[in-house]
């Protein structure tokens, strides 16, 4: 499955005020692939972070800051999600500056 990285498509979640969104306008567009497959899956985060072999606060990095997962768990979170969150896609900010 290709991913869609046209910034006008991406959609990100909004808490409506009640605490902040997983996805800072400075975000990889691998995080908001991420939450979006999750949601999807009907997954949690933990659920994901152990088929990934991390736990909940390390994947969770990945989504309040500025890091990024090195190539192997860029290549294992692409595995595990069958493709939807390629490598590729942790390597361009969601405001479309690349890295």
């Amino acid at each position: 499955m290709e991913a869609d990285y046209d910034e006008e498509r991406v959609q990100v979640k909004r808490t409506g005020g009640k605490g902040r969104s997983h996805n800072p306008a400075g975000c990889w567009q691998g995080c908001i692939l991420l939450q979006r497959y999750i949601e999807r899956k009907k997954m949690t985060y933990q659920s994901f972070a152990k088929k990934i072999g991390l736990s909940k606060s390390a994947l969770s990095k990945y989504f309040t800051g500025p890091k990024r997962p090195g190539a192997e768990m860029q290549m294992a979170i692409e595995r595990a999600s069958g493709g939807y969150i390629p490598m590729q896609s942790w390597h361009k900010k969601r405001n479309g500056h690349n890295s």
